[in-house]
């Protein structure tokens, strides 16, 4: 009941904002999708709604559906055909939507469609490596399973290991080490991942010294 009252509120103040701005079929799906209204978006579908046309800022419908965590809205676009490699205007991907958020059920379903595991944002940021800097340790394992690349630095060189051991996300290091990480390479500043974490625990005081240890156990400089 409580879902049915909530889809019919977003009904009327979506028609009253609808008859202002004339929004198109997929800008409203775009919004149904953020707010996580199954209802809506399944008669928006049904209405034509095309859901791989790019609306405000470059987003689409499956960008809006894993950047809230739906997984069951993530299913119903999949069917209805979703491009699961629409970047928005910043690069954005459901992919890194979904890594991002550690939601592994939607990365699964969004890889099984053929996700671009190793595309980057506009920072040179990629699902494997927001999801390892989140502290996302099964999210991180799936993508590391299914071909990321885990050396592969954002635009300041920066890397994976570099950002968990840096905010103490010691289960990613091991599981980083023993892929065979490159625990000695450097960003564009000369820094390592060991020398990032200390600078880390000095100057913001996080409390990465297991991370620390881990690293200089593999022989981290």
């Amino acid at each position: 009941m409580k879902k049915i009252l909530f889809s019919l509120v977003f009904i009327i103040c979506s028609n009253a904002m609808f008859s202002q701005n004339q929004l198109s079929l997929e800008e409203q799906l775009y919004l149904a999708c953020i707010h996580s209204d199954v209802i809506i978006v399944r008669e928006l579908i049904a209405r034509g709604a095309d859901v791989n046309k790019q609306v405000q800022d470059g987003h689409v419908a499956i960008i809006g559906a894993t950047m809230v965590n739906n997984a069951e809205i993530t299913k119903i676009l999949l069917a209805a055909g979703a491009n699961v490699n629409i970047a928005n205007n910043e690069g954005f991907t459901a992919l890194i939507n979904a890594s991002l958020n550690g939601n592994t059920e939607i990365v699964h379903l969004l890889l099984e469609e053929g996700a671009n595991i190793n595309f980057r944002n506009n920072a040179g940021i990629s699902a494997f490596m927001f999801a390892a800097q989140s502290g996302h340790l099964e999210t991180t394992r799936l993508l590391i399973n299914s071909g990321a690349n885990i050396n592969e630095g954002s635009n300041s060189g920066t890397t994976a290991l570099m950002n968990a051991a840096s905010w103490g996300h010691t289960e990613i290091v091991e599981l980083l080490i023993l892929n065979n990480v490159n625990i000695n390479q450097r960003n564009f500043m000369g820094q390592t991942a060991l020398q990032m974490a200390q600078g880390m625990r000095m100057i913001v005081g996080v409390d990465n010294t297991d991370a620390i240890n881990l690293l200089q156990r593999a022989g981290a400089r």
